[in-house]
């Protein structure tokens, strides 16, 4: 079972749990940053759900 399989497994068994607890349990367990624990957090969740509307949109802020 590769790395991200093994990753949405986990989080598939624990999806009751807050998604910073999921996030820093994968960074601990999978021994991955934070940005890609996060990531893989909303693959999962996308799948999960179905839906892009979990993943949030990113905001250009252009600095004056």
């Amino acid at each position: 079972m590769s790395k991200l399989e093994s990753i949405k497994k986990y989080l598939s068994e624990n999806e009751g749990k807050e998604k910073q607890v999921l996030i820093k349990d994968i960074c601990e367990k999978f021994d991955v940053k934070g940005k890609s624990a996060e990531i893989y957090y909303y693959q999962w969740k996308k799948e999960f759900t179905g839906s892009d509307e979990c993943i949030p949109k990113e905001e250009n802020i252009v600095a004056p």
